[in-house]
């Protein structure tokens, strides 16, 4: 259906669209932050002509999720480099955020807690079909080929009995810690770079098996390792119950028949010859998702020099790489403690924290891999050596520094800055802090093909607002809610490649209606659970006119950037009583026949007449100016 738009939001449609915004060539709880050792840093600025000011605006466009009030001014005085060195050293973290995280129950737990606290509903009807109080009805629940209305408050009261907590909890904790760490966090440089590599290894909720350990997933083996070595996050993404759940590879063995590392070394070879998986009446065989992804998305990429025969020997290098078992009472854990306390009848099982390799299950066969050979009897130090491998691999150099360049620099970085990166890559052993800093130390950093080339995801868009506007979070729901209508629901990307990070993947027409009213909802409280004080935002001084509303708050919001064309272009609507409402129609006549709004139902059209200051605010926040970072 054709959406009819009045023409001053059709006009600005259109001017976002020519500004380049869619151009495609455009274990325990937190703990204080360890410093880290940091060198000096030379940031060549001023050889692009830019102001310090323009520069710190540039800054922290990138390496934060936009400045707040006073913040470009902050790092003007302190100085660029030492700001960064900052942020790479790590600060003290804010207090309140510690609060906040503190009041989210499933934050600080490990695994096998929220595997006991937050039972699959499959396991609560499996403990109560056990239960003489509810058999008659799990039954009758079975018979009828699903549960009744009726028998949910038997479910509920059962999880009560029990102190069980349902897994809708633990997805709503794992969004809002990532919404309250972005836009409160000292260590900003740390959440971009979380959120960058949570979506590089993209682990999704909608996976029923993985979805309980996403929260552990990035804390215990992104956060970590961010600064180090890639290799070292490489290997904590491999063994972590999310990914070998999410990409099947707790469920990969060595096909049936086959000489696995117990057999090996006992001396014993099987008679009978493997057979296919589909062969196998429904058991459990080899699983190439986690190889190809392994190596397609993690390390080499798509045009990495490997084949599918390294993809298929790869996965049986990983074969028997799987999970401790995990939950409320299992039976499983008690026959493997059993195993691994027997370690000559059972050579070869290892057991750190909840990864286990099972060398019972292991394809323990010769191999070969991207042209190296593997000798047959081998463990779990195969799937080591493919990591050893893939992270030192000259693809794998090349593929994470046009991916990090891709998110700091530019939509398509050049192939100068790419090489550079990758050499730094391939002299430091993967050294992620390292790449950083030439990165920001690079002469295209600060080129001006780079500045504002980046447009802001969904996420980022909502961060940047509430931190433009110094906005307080009393409920981050709302919040959460726009970024899933704006297309980016918070780690339910459904494909292992996570989101992209190309502005052409964001903005279309619909988008951007979606983008402005966003803004003019945000700004004139329309979304619960936020608040701000616009006038507290200059000082506590109220602009005499809507000309220096509109001046003053452009400067403000868009801090180090000539605002000289939004101005011009949101003079005409600032001066129409009705242009917020006209968006508000667009966007709704754009949803007809979605889901409704997050909160409070349509535009509450009882809105103030005139053209108020926060009406001024939610323009800007809509303009093409302020989506680009």
């Amino acid at each position: 259906m054709r959406i009819k738009t009045s023409l001053p939001i059709g006009l600005l449609a259109i001017a976002f669209l020519l500004s380049g915004c869619g151009s495609p060539t455009r274990t325990s709880k937190d703990q204080e932050v360890q410093p880290r050792g940091v060198p000096p840093i030379h940031m060549p600025w001023q050889a692009s002509g830019l102001t310090e000011r323009q520069a710190a605006a540039h800054l922290l466009g990138r390496f934060t999720f936009g400045a707040r009030p006073g913040d470009v001014d902050r790092v003007v005085t302190m100085g660029l480099n030492a700001w960064m060195e900052e942020q790479l050293r790590g600060l003290p973290e804010n207090p309140l955020l510690m609060h906040l995280l503190d009041s989210l129950p499933s934050v600080s737990l490990s695994n096998a807690e929220i595997a006991a606290r937050y039972p699959t509903r499959a396991f609560i009807k499996k403990e109560m079909r056990a239960d003489p109080r509810y058999t008659r009805e799990i039954a009758y629940a079975d018979s009828t080929g699903g549960e009744k209305r009726e028998f949910r408050p038997l479910i509920r009261q059962y999880m009560e009995e029990h102190a069980y907590r349902p897994e809708s909890e633990l997805v709503e904790d794992l969004r809002a810690q990532k919404l309250f760490r972005a836009v409160l966090s000292t260590n900003q440089l740390q959440e971009v770079l979380t959120d960058f590599w949570t979506n590089h290894f993209n682990v999704s909720v909608t996976n029923a098996r993985a979805r309980p350990f996403v929260q552990t997933f990035e804390r215990d083996a992104i956060r970590p390792n961010e600064f180090g070595k890639f290799r070292t996050m490489l290997e904590a993404t491999a063994r972590h119950p999310a990914m070998l759940y999410y990409l099947n590879n707790a469920e990969s063995v060595a096909e049936e028949g086959t000489v696995t590392t117990v057999s090996y070394h006992r001396g014993f070879v099987p008679r009978y010859p493997a057979r296919a998986n589909s062969e196998r009446k429904g058991k459990t065989g080899l699983n190439e998702n986690y190889a190809r992804e392994l190596m397609e998305l993690h390390t080499l990429g798509v045009d990495g020099g490997y084949t599918q025969t390294d993809v298929t020997e790869v996965a049986r290098a990983f074969t028997g790489w799987t999970v401790y078992p995990l939950g409320p009472s299992d039976k499983q854990r008690e026959q493997i403690d059993r195993i691994l306390s027997d370690p000559r009848r059972h050579p070869g099982f290892v057991r750190q924290g909840d990864f286990l390799f099972r060398a019972g299950q292991h394809d323990a066969r010769p191999k070969q891999i991207l042209g190296e050979s593997f000798p047959p009897g081998g463990g779990i130090e195969e799937g080591e050596r493919v990591l050893d491998m893939l992270a030192n691999y000259p693809s794998t150099a090349t593929f994470i520094s046009r991916e990090l360049a891709a998110r700091f620099v530019a939509d398509t970085p050049s192939v100068n800055l790419v090489n550079h990166l990758s050499a730094v890559f391939m002299r430091t052993g993967g050294d992620l802090q390292a790449i950083i800093i030439a990165m920001v130390e690079s002469p295209e950093f600060w080129s001006n093909a780079a500045l504002r080339e980046k447009i802001k995801s969904p996420f980022e868009l909502v961060v940047s607002s509430l931190r433009a506007l110094n906005a307080t979070i009393a409920n981050p729901r709302g919040m959460i809610n726009w970024v899933g209508r704006m297309g980016e629901p918070l780690y339910a990307c459904v494909p292992p490649t996570g989101y992209p990070d190309r502005g052409s993947a964001w903005i279309n027409t619909g988008s951007i209606l979606n983008r402005m009213n966003f803004g003019l909802r945000l700004a004139i409280g329309e979304i619960s659970g936020v608040q701000y004080d616009p006038v507290s935002l200059n000082g506590g001084y109220e602009p005499e006119s809507t000309e220096a509303a509109l001046r003053i708050y452009a400067d403000l919001l868009l801090p180090g950037r000539d605002v000289t064309e939004t101005i011009r272009l949101l003079t005409p609507a600032v001066h129409d009583p009705k242009y917020a409402a006209r968006i508000q129609e667009a966007a709704n006549a754009q949803e007809a026949g979605d889901e409704p709004v997050p909160h409070g139902g349509r535009w509450n059209r009882r809105a103030e007449p005139s053209v108020s200051l926060r009406s001024i605010i939610g323009l800007l926040l809509g303009s093409p100016e302020f989506q680009r970072r």
